[in-house]
C-alpha cells in the first residue's frame, strides 16, 4: 500500500467515524489536557495542521482553520502521549513535527 493510499483510507476512516471522541493528552511536564471533539472537529484539526504546516514554510500564508482546531493541533504535536492512540492523531503530530524541523533547517542554512 503506498503512503498515499494509506492517507486517504485514513482520512475515510475519520469521515466514516460517527458520535463524539475525546481526546487526552499528557504533556512531558506531567500536565493534562483533553478535547470533545465530533467528526467535523476531527477533520477541522487535520486541516489545521495543513495550515501549521503551511506556515511553516511561509510565514505569511493566512490561516484556513479556526484558532480552536490549530490549537488543537499543536497540542497534540507537543503532547507526549495522546490517549485514545490513533493514527490521525500521529498523522497530525508528524506533518507539523516535521514541518518544524524543516523551517529550523532551513534557518539555519545560509542565504545565497
Amino acid at each position: 500500500m503506498s503512503p498515499f493510499e494509506s492517507f486517504r483510507r485514513r482520512i475515510r476512516d475519520v469521515e466514516e467515524a460517527r458520535g463524539t471522541g475525546s481526546v487526552k493528552l499528557t504533556f512531558s511536564d506531567g500536565s493534562k489536557q483533553s478535547f470533545s471533539l465530533t467528526r467535523n472537529d476531527r477533520l477541522k484539526v487535520l486541516l489545521a495542521c495543513f495550515d501549521i504546516a503551511r506556515a511553516a514554510r511561509n510565514p505569511e500564508a493566512q490561516p484556513d482553520s479556526s484558532p480552536r482546531a490549530r490549537e488543537i493541533a499543536r497540542a497534540i504535536a507537543t503532547a507526549e502521549r495522546v490517549t485514545p492512540p490513533s493514527r490521525l492523531w500521529q498523522t497530525i503530530a508528524g506533518t507539523i513535527k516535521h514541518a518544524e524541523e524543516d523551517k529550523g533547517e532551513d534557518a539555519e542554512r545560509p542565504s545565497e
